[in-house]
């Protein structure tokens, strides 16, 4: 009855994001339409003011081709699918039947907890599978934050270098980016805002889009000093180099948070598997010979 109702459950949601797909294409097509007629650009590098949480969701990730979303759809149908299909293979050679049912017969309350709790081992390798698609998109944006926190400090001190050496912000931004390789994440932003502000949008929009598309807190951060710098007339190398120190004092605040709370992660380890080591090593042979004593004595050996 329950593989009957997760059937239905998996048809239905299959059901729904297929029509989702299928209005989706349906929009990118006129989309398409409306903006060879009109004279737009087939694809837009920044991000779009109305945008639906998907959409941006994946844009967040890198993700930012046209059919971004028609494609997480799809895999997430077929991922469902195929977590169906194997658990329909597990069910048919009764991988899982076997040592649940060897488990229920121990009398014990807690292997019986244990042997019933085996019962969602299945439930658990479904939901695995079907949701590899979001895994991957949030293993993307983890990747991304972490090359932008890497990037950003030195970054910025380049950028406040050749700002305090005469260069304006533009030239030395792209001096910098001459030098950075092109597939990091912000240096591929900068790019972007780069060709945008060559197009004739203003700088303080160009800044606010470049931090919408990245959505990282020390980014938005950095960008909001630069546009009230902008705005206020401040000078930009002072305040760059300001960002980098306050930048550089907040990643050593958070290591050694990190190493602050090494001590407390080591325990379960140290416990679990070091301790147990060294008290076979070192009580070990003491037991054994105390072990051989006493039989001795009592005439068991």
């Amino acid at each position: 009855m329950a593989h009957v109702t997760l059937l239905c459950i998996l048809f239905l949601c299959s059901i729904i994001c297929l029509i989702g797909i299928r209005a989706l294409y349906r929009r990118q097509q006129c989309m398409k339409r409306i903006g060879e007629l009109v004279g737009i650009a087939k694809e837009e590098e920044g991000p779009r003011e109305r945008r639906s949480l998907m959409r941006r969701w994946l844009a967040l990730a890198g993700f930012r081709h046209a059919s971004a979303s028609l494609f997480f759809l799809g895999s997430m149908v077929a991922s469902s699918w195929s977590a169906l299909i194997l658990l329909a293979v597990l069910n048919y050679l009764a991988i899982f039947n076997g040592p649940i049912e060897t488990l229920l017969r121990v009398p014990s309350t807690f292997v019986h907890m244990v042997g019933l709790a085996g019962y969602g081992i299945p439930l658990l390798v479904f939901f695995l599978i079907a949701g590899m698609p979001i895994f991957v998109v949030r293993g993307a944006r983890t990747k991304r934050i972490r090359q932008v926190e890497q990037d950003l400090p030195l970054f910025l001190d380049l950028l406040s270098t050749l700002a305090e050496a005469g260069m304006s912000f533009d030239l030395a931004l792209g001096k910098i980016l001459s030098s950075q390789p092109s597939a990091r994440a912000l240096s591929m932003e900068f790019r972007i805002f780069q060709r945008e502000a060559s197009l004739g949008i203003s700088r303080l929009k160009c800044f606010r889009r470049l931090s919408q598309r990245l959505s990282i807190p020390s980014v938005s951060l950095f960008i909001a000093a630069l546009i009230q710098s902008e705005q206020l007339g401040a000078n930009v190398a002072e305040t760059l180099r300001r960002q980098a120190e306050d930048l550089r004092h907040r990643r050593q605040e958070q290591a050694m948070l990190h190493a602050q709370g090494l001590s407390v992660k080591l325990v379960f380890p140290l416990v679990l598997c070091f301790l147990p080591g060294i008290f076979i090593a070192t009580l070990g042979p003491t037991v054994y010979q105390l072990i051989h004593i006493v039989g001795g004595v009592t005439g068991a050996f």
